[in-house]
């Protein structure tokens, strides 16, 4: 089928110069070299400078220049293109608009066209792991590669599983993330002061504290006990000051040791 037989002679005259950016209708030939699988589809496909850019399935998917490089339409509207996944496309523009299409129900019509479950979990850039787990029908039979799916139904169930799914990774990705700000606030408290040592002087509590690569050597004032943990204070004072120790990592709590410096730098 050519196009011009099927667009206006005003639309002829665009094509031999060009198409125009937006939105065509066109017949697309997919076939899968490694199975052997092929379809036609009647589908909506993006063009942007003359190229082929998108291809809009009728489930609300689509097939964009992430997993192709955008094809050049040859004067009679037609192109070729690979997808990463190895998959052919034959391209071939028929009409600005797919009438065939009801907007306002192609996703729920009962005679809607029939994937290869591989080329619906390309739609939906399905990872091996999540193909593999993807249990739909309710025997809890996984789909072979050669399935055949509809989108009134098992299409509808991945959707819903990749749904929870990627719910679920939200909130492990989520709960990693806390544990790495919770491992980089006590890596930061620990390199602005960590207790490596105590010692008796006396009646006094003797610490070496390290503080941002540098020890310091720091006498308790009078018979206060201290203990391990994180520290707070000024390496720029000798004077007395209060010093704030942090004895479990995962517990908000402090006590205060007034301290002086009597060393630093060994």
């Amino acid at each position: 089928m050519s196009c011009t037989n099927n667009i206006s002679s005003e639309d002829e005259e665009v094509a031999e110069e060009g198409y125009a950016d937006g939105t065509y209708c066109a017949e697309v030939e997919y076939h899968n070299p490694n199975t052997g699988t092929e379809n036609t589809y009647t589908l909506e496909v993006e063009v942007e400078s003359n190229q082929v850019t998108q291809i809009n399935w009728n489930n609300g998917g689509w097939l964009d220049e992430d997993h192709f490089t955008p094809a050049e339409l040859d004067a009679e509207g037609k192109c070729s293109f690979s997808s990463d996944r190895g998959y052919d496309y034959t391209i071939e523009i028929i009409g600005e608009h797919c009438n065939n299409l009801d907007s306002e129900g192609q996703y729920t019509k009962l005679n809607l066209p029939k994937y290869p479950f591989e080329e619906a979990a390309a739609m939906y850039n399905m990872t091996q792991e999540e193909i593999n787990d993807c249990n739909i029908f309710s025997e809890g039979d996984v789909l072979s590669e050669n399935d055949m799916i509809t989108l009134q139904n098992e299409i509808k169930s991945i959707r819903q599983y990749l749904a929870a799914l990627h719910g679920y990774d939200q909130g492990y990705e989520q709960e990693i993330a806390d544990i790495k700000q919770s491992q980089n606030k006590l890596q930061s408290e620990i390199k602005n002061g960590y207790i490596q040592s105590i010692r008796k002087s006396g009646i006094n509590q003797v610490l070496v504290i390290t503080k941002n690569g540098v020890n310091y050597e720091l006498e308790v004032r009078g018979s206060d006990k201290c203990t391990m943990g994180t520290a707070q204070f000024n390496e720029n004072t000798y004077e007395w000051q209060m010093v704030y120790i942090k004895q479990y990592p995962d517990v908000e709590k402090y006590s205060g040791h007034y301290m002086r410096i009597i060393d630093s730098g060994f």
